[in-house]
Parts: structure tokens; C-alpha cells; sequence
């Protein structure tokens, strides 16, 4: 099973995003539809729904970093979906959490990532 977003695999067993509830589905769309996958509407992070462009910002192995980001993003009310952050294996990422935003609130997140002197 796939998540459709970011094309995550996941194990035989489980039909839904752990995250965001999004339905995961059996195989990815062709090379042709795979642009629509950035425009499907996700649940994301507390419960808001956002259907547009996302676009991912960054990547991360740093659980602490994904802490402080979700934070910080809640506190400014900017939509996202980290994906992959739930493949951990004693507190370590087995791959790397994928952050996503909104295509329009891109600059700010990255402004924000600035003043927090994370990289992106």
C-alpha cells in the first residue's frame, strides 16, 4: 500500500495514513497523474482540511526538529503534513520526515526556518 501524497510504502496491514487518515492505495498513479497527487485534498495537522498546491520545504532524520516545526506552524496557524514521520525504530527515523505546505505559504515557512536557524 501507497500513500498517493508522498508516495511513502507501507507495510501490508494498513489502509490509511497513521498521520492524517488519508486512504493509502494499492499502486501509484501513472507517470501522467502523478501531478494530481499535489493537488489532492489531505487532512492535516489539528484536524484542518486543505485542498490545493502543496509543495515540501524540507527533510529531516531529527525527530526534535519535527517537534519544534509542528509547534512553531500550529502556533502561526499555517496548514501542513509531515510525512514519513512515523517510520521510527527506537526513536530514530527510519526515513526521512517530509514536510509540506501549502504552495502559497512557502515563503513563510522558510522564513520562519531562518529565525529558527534550521535549514532547509
Amino acid at each position: 500500500m501507497f500513500y498517493p501524497l508522498c508516495k511513502t510504502e507501507y507495510r501490508e496491514g494498513f489502509d490509511t495514513c497513521a498521520d492524517c487518515s488519508v486512504p493509502l492505495v494499492a499502486e501509484l498513479p501513472q507517470k501522467e497523474d502523478q501531478s494530481e497527487t499535489s493537488q489532492t485534498e489531505i487532512n492535516l495537522e489539528e484536524g484542518a482540511s486543505y485542498s490545493g498546491e502543496l509543495v515540501e520545504v524540507f527533510q529531516t532524520l531529527d525527530q526534535s526538529e519535527v517537534l519544534i516545526i509542528k509547534s512553531v506552524l500550529d502556533e502561526e496557524g499555517i496548514p501542513y503534513h509531515f510525512s514519513g514521520d512515523f517510520f521510527r525504530m527506537s526513536g530514530i527515523f527510519i526515513s526521512p520526515a517530509r514536510l509540506l505546505v501549502p504552495a502559497d505559504s512557502k515563503d513563510r515557512v522558510l522564513e520562519i526556518f531562518k529565525e529558527l536557524e534550521i535549514e532547509a
